[in-house]
């Protein structure tokens, strides 16, 4: 389990740009009152990008998946990612 704000891990371009959005993602989180949980929290069946929760009086707990996409994608929205 990574912490938002740990150094970057290595990995191919791909990797990269994957990691430079869940940062964007969990600083803009951050910037609206979330704190993140856990980043890349792995297990043997997958993982979560971010997790991030709010504090009380009304506390809530959200899983985020990042997904990165270039405008010129033909799935621009990037709904068709999402399995």
């Amino acid at each position: 389990m990574t912490k938002s704000g740990s150094s970057p891990r290595q990995g191919t371009p791909r990797q990269t740009i994957g990691q430079w959005g869940e940062d964007f993602i969990s600083q803009w989180l951050q910037q609206l009152g979330w704190q993140i949980v856990a980043q890349r929290w792995r297990c043997r069946w997958g993982e979560l990008d971010i997790v991030a929760q709010t504090l009380p009086p009304n506390p809530m707990l959200i899983v985020v998946e990042v997904k990165v996409r270039n405008r010129a994608n033909w799935d621009h929205t990037g709904l068709l990612a999402i399995t």
